[in-house]
């Protein structure tokens, strides 16, 4: 039987390539979304997201390359005529409306009927849950009915891709965690295409089915949040994604297939690398803190002294030093041992990724 063909990008960049200020910002993007699929753009300050999140709305043009939505070649195409919704960091509400002349403004624009705008803005204003907020004006609603209402603004137009750049930066932490869940239900029930741009790991990893880790104007790998984190394609992405431990080692043995045995400081382990390194490669080695398992020390092996116990919001951390300085998160039902213990620190080789130090960015 043959495969199920696959569908062609509903959003689709070719050897997207820009320079500002003779600086090259975006260098060969190419990048494609299916219909109703949510991509988040993560990555650090000046990496390019927000640039090319600009370039697919239309507010800045490509030295060279193609973007097409639902097959069409948008980019010669101004923003109001690319059927876009986009929601900002400062939501960009009209100060001296009210909550439903803000989300019925860009009806108006397209001259959509008087009976239709009132059906559509009060269905929008329900399914937010903004009904009871339908004359009060922004300076009246908190930062998380804010959000909501420029979210609502963009959607009621039916647009054919969303565009949303950090629009949760501005709430606080608690805020925050809540609304992004609303945005990804809503967005999903709108089945509405979308780009998320966020400096946020949790949020990029939380909100989006695949999400793309750029660095310095490239995209370093696109994946699902999972696969980022367990299979990085790069010292820079393993560097970046979930704020793992990193070490230098020096291989010991290699099974040519990317098994390895590894030695740092006389602390042996294993770890999954690229079948290029070989006994006697230096390795900077990436570990997630929750993957670090602990015993009690054994005289037979290189042990590690707990330091210090950090009580986080997510959880516990511990600090060891020994021969690697390592951050442990214990799960929930294991015991914090007592500061000054001895302890034995393992874990499997394919919780550790160790790509060639030269090649290590971070």
């Amino acid at each position: 039987m043959n495969p199920a063909p696959v569908p062609s990008p509903y959003l689709q960049l070719a050897n997207v390539t820009i320079a500002l200020g003779g600086k090259r910002v975006l260098d060969d993007i190419n990048l494609g979304l299916q219909k109703g699929e949510l991509l988040g753009l993560l990555g650090p300050s000046g990496s390019g997201k927000t640039t090319l999140l600009n370039i697919i709305g239309g507010f800045l043009s490509p030295e060279r390359g193609a973007v097409t939505i639902a097959g069409d070649d948008v980019l010669r195409l101004p923003p109001h005529r690319r059927d876009i919704g986009i929601t900002f960091q400062h939501y960009a509400l009209f100060p001296h409306m009210n909550v439903f002349d803000n989300v019925a403004y860009g009806l108006r624009q397209r001259g959509v009927a008087r009976g239709e705008i009132e059906a559509r803005v009060d269905a929008m204003l329900e399914r937010l849950a903004l009904r009871d907020f339908r004359t009060r004006m922004p300076r009246a609603l908190s930062g998380g009915q804010q959000q909501r209402v420029a979210l609502a603004r963009a959607l009621v137009v039916r647009p054919r891709l969303m565009l949303l750049d950090e629009p949760l930066a501005n709430l606080d932490a608690a805020l925050r965690k809540q609304v992004r869940y609303e945005i990804r239900e809503i967005l999903r029930q709108s089945e509405v295409t979308s780009v998320f741009v966020t400096h946020d790991q949790d949020e990029a990893f939380s909100l989006c089915d695949r999400v793309a880790v750029l660095n310095a104007g490239r995209i370093a790998q696109t994946g699902a949040p999972v696969e980022l984190i367990a299979r990085p394609a790069d010292a820079f992405v393993a560097g970046f994604v979930g704020d793992p431990n990193r070490f230098r080692a020096r291989v010991t043995g290699a099974d040519g297939a990317g098994a390895l045995r590894i030695v740092a400081n006389g602390f042996v382990a294993e770890a999954e690398g690229a079948s290029v390194l070989g006994t006697g490669a230096e390795v900077d080695v990436y570990l997630r803190p929750e993957a670090i398992r602990l015993e009690a020390g054994r005289g037979d092996a290189p042990s590690f002294e707990i330091k210090d116990a950090l009580h986080l919001a997510g959880g516990a951390e511990v600090l060891l030093s020994g021969p690697v300085s390592l951050r442990v998160r214990p799960s929930a039902s294991d015991p914090i041992p007592p500061i000054g213990t001895r302890v034995t620190a393992s874990w499997r080789g394919s919780d550790a990724r160790a790509f060639a130090a030269a090649d290590a960015t971070r």
